[in-house]
């Protein structure tokens, strides 16, 4: 009994000990740790009277300008939460940048390798010519599997492009033919009446037919300059496999003459739509196929032939250049033609 008294006794001095002593606050975040004494749930509903009762006082003026630096406080201890947890957090490693003074193998031309990778053959007797350009030709090589898959993305947005024109240019010319049929239960009086009636919607939709083969013409000029460069690399690559012909039939449909369909499309307007918004639909996956049957063509070409050169992959570096010459004046020409047509805008209001 003795004993159970004594642990009683002292868990009440502990207790006693615990209320008396000043308490470590928990420390917030972006903070400084301070020392305060235990606050009773009693002392906080005080408090909160008294706050209340102060805020009731104040007038709304008063009210909302308290209000904003309350607001301004919790968007300072935000950002500085959050500044802490970004700096806390593990830096990413800065992306690869070419500059002047810091290219790798890929990047240096063919002439500079060429020296570079001589000097190396020198200085360790290497006497065998064709190690050195077989290494030329792979580190060089890994430029093409890059600059395929960008040309190609530029020929699909022509691409893309052009049936969207096509495609809207098609649109305007159901409408109109719509207006042009009439009313089959009317009699001729009443259909040359319609025909007054939307005769002034034809002439707009005219010129819109009219404004779309204007965008179809750029857009075709430019397609002609692209496939110039096309027919370089098809020569690279041209072969009797079924790879070929596959990219060989794509590149006969990129290069169509379209004003000449556009004649054939005038009695089946509507077929035609539809069967232009399927090959639309049907062209992303159709150029993923297409790019990888080139990349495994000039692969077979350019790194495992006998008669694989350094001038190959110079063609191709040369078409990619110039591919990618026409698409940014192209873009630069619509950005400015946009400028040219929002200032004239301003200058009539």
């Amino acid at each position: 009994m003795k004993k159970k008294l004594y642990t009683k006794k002292k868990q009440k001095k502990q207790i006693v000990k615990r209320k008396d002593r000043p308490i470590k606050a928990r420390k917030g975040k972006g903070f400084y740790t301070t020392k305060t004494k235990y606050t009773s749930r009693r002392s906080l509903q005080e408090l909160g009277k008294i706050y209340d009762s102060i805020m009731d006082e104040l007038s709304s003026v008063r009210k909302s300008k308290l209000n904003k630096t309350f607001t301004k406080l919790q968007r300072n201890f935000r950002k500085k939460l959050q500044e802490k947890k970004s700096k806390s957090k593990s830096k990413k490693v800065a992306k690869y940048k070419s500059s002047k003074f810091y290219k790798t193998l890929e990047e240096l031309p063919a002439n500079l390798l060429d020296k570079i990778l001589t000097k190396i053959t020198d200085k360790y007797e290497i006497k065998d010519d064709d190690v050195k350009n077989m290494v030329i030709i792979t580190i060089l090589y890994s430029n093409v599997e890059k600059q395929i898959p960008e040309i190609l993305n530029i020929v699909k947005d022509f691409h893309n492009n052009i049936l969207k024109c096509l495609i809207k240019w098609l649109d305007y010319l159901g409408q109109i033919r719509t207006i042009e049929r009439g009313d089959s239960s009317a009699d001729e009086e009443e259909n040359e009446n319609i025909q007054m009636e939307f005769h002034g919607e034809k002439m707009k939709l005219r010129e819109k037919m009219g404004e779309q083969g204007n965008i179809l013409g750029k857009l075709l000029n430019n397609r002609d300059k692209i496939m110039q460069e096309l027919a370089k690399i098809m020569k690279i690559i041209d072969s009797k496999n079924s790879d070929y012909k596959y990219i060989e039939d794509f590149i006969k449909e990129f290069a169509k003459d379209w004003f000449n369909e556009l004649e054939k499309f005038q009695d089946q307007s509507y077929q035609s739509s539809v069967k232009i918004e399927d090959d639309k639909r049907e062209l992303a996956a159709k150029m993923r196929t297409v790019e990888e049957k080139m990349l495994v063509l000039l692969r077979e070409k350019i790194l495992y032939s006998e008669g694989a050169n350094l001038s190959l992959l110079g063609t191709i570096k040369d078409s990619s250049d110039k591919i990618i010459d026409v698409q940014n004046k192209y873009n630069e020409k619509l950005v400015s033609e946009k400028k040219s047509r929002a200032s004239s805008s301003r200058s009539r209001r």
